[in-house]
């Protein structure tokens, strides 16, 4: 129950911030994305930039593992390196539901982002929290400003969840949209 309570107080204090947000300046805009993955649920997340200097961002996964539902929802904020090109530090909490355990627990990560042209990149990301790990290694192409395709290859382990250790991966297809 404490626990409840204390991921709902972040998402009100996430939710005070956003509508000072809209004055500030955009760097990337809003965004809005949606991937297929293969055995799972669709991944879906929502970014906001220009919130103290960097972007905050919600995400929201599923999957069935050994016949039980595993679910994540996150909350991160982005911040860009300026002494290192295309990379970005994360810091947020992660909500893991497995069976009928759940945990909240902090996590910090590194996103990594190389042009292969003016419109097409990889990326990957490497996500660590206490007693789980997340990763992604993906390519995209910008279709116009507003529209990028995704594909990358995602894991998502965690330990001693649900007197289990569940694990999440595949290959996810998607698209995002940028306002």
């Amino acid at each position: 129950m404490k626990r409840k309570i204390f991921f709902c107080t972040i998402l009100a204090c996430l939710f005070c911030l956003l509508p000072s947000a809209w004055a500030a300046p955009f760097q990337d805009g809003t965004s809005f994305s949606i991937s297929g993955r293969t055995n799972a649920d669709p991944e879906y997340s929502v970014s906001l930039s220009g919130i103290l200097g960097g972007t905050i961002g919600a995400k929201y996964a599923s999957d069935n593992n050994n016949g039980s539902d595993f679910t994540s929802l996150e909350l991160n904020y982005y911040h860009d390196l300026p002494m290192f090109q295309n990379i970005t530090l994360v810091a947020g909490l992660k909500r893991l539901e497995y069976r009928d355990d759940d945990t909240v627990k902090p996590q910090i990560g590194l996103q990594g982002r190389y042009f292969l042209s003016k419109k097409t990149f990889i990326y990957s990301s490497a996500f660590l929290g206490k007693d789980f790990y997340n990763g992604e290694i993906g390519f995209g192409h910008r279709l116009t400003n507003n529209i990028e395709l995704n594909l990358n290859y995602y894991n998502l382990k965690a330990d001693d969840l649900g007197n289990d250790d569940p694990q999440s991966e595949g290959v996810a297809a998607g698209v995002t949209f940028k306002l």
